[in-house]
């Protein structure tokens, strides 16, 4: 059974696809010379996984979950969704990018039903479903809108309901809050926490920030610089708890040594740290970890 740094088991899995990356590299051909950008890789994540992935800039992380989406093909190796050997960009891969990246011409309602109506859905059906995602994104009220009505925060909102509307069981997140301010970006945290608690799709979170990948996950990957591969794996809990106080869960002691060791393993990967080399079996319990985080 798969467990947490503190030895405790996940919760079972959720309705999301799993995801299988065999010996998976990548290097970038041009008319210059080659660019390694990603070694092989080996990784599965599960059905229902909360994946945050960090390191430096330029590591590979969004070649990594280019590769995920479709849009770019394994130098080596192959990628595979419930047994399926990816080739392409699939409605079962949504992806949620950097910027919210809507229609202009077309208002919020339109943009999520887009996905649902290019892939054969009639317009009542894609009406509900509109409905239902803007509901669970809190943007039920603005569903008339145009998008540059929205601020930042509510633009990202709707993107991320554009990609839900298509129900796809694995979500690829590029720094989706990157570019929002600290306030709006604590929000949206806690929203994308409670929709994924509701779908449990698996999730492949990209983000530069140790706290927020910490607080996210329920799985953290941490990757070398260039060429990217994986320097640790380590299953974390605290998100799950973040229900009952975020605020109390982000101050507490065990929270801020995961932090920090991560951090020292992003910045000083020289460092002797525990997350250095994955344990066997997930039998790591920490003893710093309290029972209730």
């Amino acid at each position: 059974m798969t467990r947490t740094v503190d030895g405790s088991p996940l919760p079972a899995a959720g309705s999301g696809s799993r995801l299988v990356i065999e010996g998976v590299a990548y290097t970038y051909r041009g008319n210059g010379a080659p660019v390694e950008a990603l070694r092989p890789i080996d990784l599965v994540f599960e059905p229902g996984e909360f994946i945050c992935c960090i390191g430096p800039s330029g590591c590979g992380k969004t070649t990594l979950l280019q590769l995920l989406a479709g849009f770019l093909h394994p130098t080596s190796g192959r990628i595979m969704v419930d047994g399926r050997v990816v080739t392409s960009p699939g409605a079962e891969r949504g992806v949620v990018f950097q910027q919210p990246a809507l229609y202009p011409w077309l208002n919020v309602a339109d943009n999520v039903t887009f996905g649902p109506r290019m892939r054969g859905a009639g317009r009542r059906e894609a009406k509900e479903l509109a409905e239902q995602y803007l509901r669970l994104v809190g943007l039920h009220d603005f569903g008339h809108r145009a998008p540059y009505e929205l601020s930042g925060g509510m633009q990202q909102r709707a993107a991320i309901a554009r990609v839900l509307a298509n129900e796809p069981q694995i979500m690829l997140m590029d720094e989706p809050f990157g570019a929002l301010d600290a306030l709006t970006r604590e929000n949206l945290q806690e929203e994308l926490l409670s929709i994924w608690r509701a779908t449990r799709r698996t999730v492949f979170f990209i983000t530069h920030n140790a706290e927020e990948a910490v607080y996210l996950g329920t799985r953290v990957l941490v990757m070398s610089t260039r060429p990217g591969s994986v320097l640790a794996d380590r299953q974390v809990r605290f998100g799950l708890q973040a229900a009952g106080d975020p605020r109390a869960v982000r101050a507490s002691r065990a929270f801020i040594e995961v932090r920090e060791e991560l951090m020292d393993l992003v910045y000083r990967p020289d460092l002797e740290t525990k997350w250095a080399e994955p344990s066997p079996g997930g039998d790591d319990a920490d003893p710093a970890l309290p029972a209730n985080l």
